[in-house]
Parts: structure tokens; sequence; C-alpha cells
């Protein structure tokens, strides 16, 4: 019995092993790198403060001092009131939805 591996032998592990072992291990480097990208950007997410910190008065400052022009500071005023009116609606508690004056059912009218 002979031990040694002749060349005839090794040649066949040379294209098993960069046509399975050499993607499987890249795909594996891959998904970890982007696993670790992931949870840096979650971390970095819940560190910065929440745009809920500014207030109306912060954005008429904003563009008083030209950081925000005309078209800007009525789109984030506008956004801003809509969360202000949002979240002072009443939830409806069965589910859980929030109700306003626009979306409350009227009265049924009167017949005349």
């Amino acid at each position: 019995m002979h031990s040694a591996l002749t060349l005839g032998e090794t040649d066949f592990w040379v294209p098993v092993t960069a046509i399975l072992v050499l993607p499987v291990v890249g795909l594996l480097i891959l998904t970890l790198v982007g696993f670790m990208v992931a949870m840096r950007l979650r971390d970095r997410a819940k560190a910065e403060p929440m745009a809920d910190d500014f207030t109306l008065e912060d954005l008429r400052q904003l563009h008083r001092e030209g950081k925000l022009s005309a078209e800007e500071f009525a789109a984030a005023s506008a956004r801003f009131k809509l969360k202000l009116r949002q979240d002072a609606a009443p939830k409806n508690e069965s589910t859980g939805a929030t109700t306003s004056a626009r979306q409350s059912p009227r009265a049924p009218r009167e017949k005349r």
C-alpha cells in the first residue's frame, strides 16, 4: 500500500475546493459583515436624537437664519402640525386608531 498521494489524486480536490468551499466561505463572510454593519447602523440610529425634539420655534429660527427655504419651512411646519394633531387626537380604545374631528361620524341631518 502506498500512502503518498499522487499528482492525479490531488487534482480532484482543487476544483472541488474552488467550486464548493470558497463560495460558501465567501457568503458566510459577507453575511457576517452585513450583520455587523446592520447592528452598527441600528445602534447609531438609537443614539441620534429624534426629530420629535424640534419645536415649531426651532423651525422658525432655521427659516430666519436662511437654513430653510420658504418651501421647506412650509412643508416642515405642516408635517409638524399634523404630527401634533395626531398625537393630541384621542385613541379609539377598541381599535387603537386615532379619531379626529374630520374622521368622526356626523350626526344624521333632520328631514325638513
